[in-house]
Order: structure tokens, then sequence, then C-alpha cells
């Protein structure tokens, strides 16, 4: 991957952090909207399979995707949620999530030299895939958290 090819794919993940430090409403749809737009363009990309070592490129695949979304899932159960006082639910990562970003980034990159080693190659925006596909899983179990909480007394008998 060259500086060149990589520079979007580190701005994209940079927003992402960046937000997951931020305080954010959960039930806003640019989180969806966001994970779906890079998983499109990781797989609208190409590379996604290696056509030289199809069999062991769709196994890594594989691995990548399960990967991502268990990472994903177990961030999301790092991040702060509550409701504020107007019925809104909001979420914030924490420490704990900003090293479970770290986590995935470290996944994501052994599986790529894993792949390396073996001979398969891969298209730079299949980060964007797993980066996608790891934020899209978070968001949803953040959603669910925050449905299981429920909104406050106040505005249920509204």
């Amino acid at each position: 991957m060259t500086w060149m090819n990589s520079l979007p794919v580190l701005a994209v993940l940079a927003l992402v952090l960046y937000r997951q430090t931020r305080a954010r409403r959960v039930f806003a749809p640019s989180a969806h909207i966001l994970a779906l737009i890079m998983i499109a363009i990781g797989l609208l990309s190409g590379g996604v399979v290696d056509p030289r070592h199809t069999g062991l490129s769709v196994v890594l695949l594989v691995v990548e995707t399960v990967s991502a979304v268990v990472l994903g899932v177990v961030r999301a159960l790092t991040v702060r949620i509550w409701w504020d006082e107007t019925g809104r639910a909001w979420f914030k990562g924490t420490r704990w999530t900003m090293l479970g970003w770290l986590a995935s980034i470290l996944v994501r990159f052994g599986l790529l030299g894993v792949g390396h080693v073996l001979g398969v190659a891969a298209a730079p925006t299949t980060f964007l895939l797993f980066v996608g596909l790891t934020f899209g899983a978070q968001s949803v179990v953040v959603a669910q958290r925050a449905r299981a909480l429920h909104a406050p007394a106040v505005l249920v008998a509204a």
C-alpha cells in the first residue's frame, strides 16, 4: 500500500476515532451510513479476493469479517451510554473503547501480515471494509444497549 493510497483510508480512520471520543446521539443515522459507505467502497473497489489465491483469500476474508464484527461488539460494550432529560440517548467512547480500536487495528494488520506471508495480495480499500464492518457492528450493539436502558420515566409517561 503506497502512502498516496493509504491517506484517504487513514483520514477515514481518524474521523471514526475522533467521533468515538465525542458525545454523540445513539440513534443518529450518520454512524450507520458511514459504516455502509465504508463497506461499499471496500467491496466495490475490487481486490477483496486475490484471484491467484482464491481459496486462501476467501478464508482470510471470512476470518477478517468475523474478527471485525466480534471486535466491534466487544468495543460496543465499553462505551458509556446515557439518556438526557429530553429523552435522547447519547454515547461516548472510553479509554477501553480506544484500546479496543487499537486491538482492532492490530488484528487487521496482523491478518494483512499473514496474508502477505502466504502470498495473498490485498487492495488498500479492504481496510475500509474491515473498519466499516467493525464500526457498523459497534453501532448496532450500542443502539441495542441504549434501547435496553429505556427512556427516562418522565418521557415514557408523556
